[in-house]
């Protein structure tokens, strides 16, 4: 059990990550709050998955924006370029763990 005195929230522009399980055996999970619009970015180091647990808002892939809601789930392999925008409430699960050194702001 994780208690919310054992996780650290930091803010990251319109971000807002809560580092769950920053490593469990091969994988971190976070709880990311969206308050806006994030840069576009790629991770080359992990896919990740992205669970909206409330919220509207969009991902950007490809040039093509797809909007999200509550219960949608959005796959982005490693090296995907992306954006997220809105109000999101996400679970982000990402394999290899999460390390913010491999992420590439692209604007």
């Amino acid at each position: 059990m994780i208690t919310s005195e054992e996780v650290m929230t930091e803010r990251f522009g319109v971000l807002e990550v809560t580092a769950l399980l920053p490593d469990a055996g091969g994988l971190s999970v976070a709880r990311i709050g969206v308050s806006g619009e994030n840069r576009r970015l790629r991770n080359t180091k992990s896919d990740s998955a992205y669970y909206v647990i409330s919220g509207t808002g969009a991902f950007v892939l490809d040039g093509r924006e797809i909007p999200v809601a509550a219960g949608d789930l959005v796959f982005i392999p490693r090296g995907q370029v992306y954006q997220d925008r809105g109000e999101l409430d996400l679970l982000a699960v990402s394999s290899p763990p999460f390390d913010a050194s491999a992420v590439e702001y692209l604007d």
